[in-house]
């Protein structure tokens, strides 16, 4: 039986490439259980990430668009990202 799930908008589009094997046996997994590809791929990669979070950085950018006027954007950079390129002055709060 299939499990209610809230419903998210997926808006991201992922595809990979798989050997025979692995293929023979996500199909096999998707008709014992009832269940498209899709959805098992998606229950994989929740059990994988879904309680993980992961340390970001989030700030604020000031640029010159083309039009030679300042805008913002706000990036978020995973912590490991920051250390690793030694932008550890991103990790203080003005």
């Amino acid at each position: 039986m299939k499990e209610i799930r809230e419903r998210k908008n997926k808006k991201f589009d992922l595809k990979v490439r798989v050997d025979e094997d692995i293929n023979e046996k996500l199909l096999a997994y998707c008709e014992e259980r009832g269940q498209t590809r899709a959805e098992v791929i998606r229950e994989l990669l929740e059990e994988k990430f879904g309680s993980k979070q992961y340390e970001q950085v989030e700030k604020k950018v000031m640029y010159k668009d083309s039009g030679n006027n300042w805008s913002t954007v706000q990036i978020v950079l995973p912590i490991s990202w920051v250390k690793e390129l030694n932008m550890t002055s991103l990790l203080t709060t003005p």
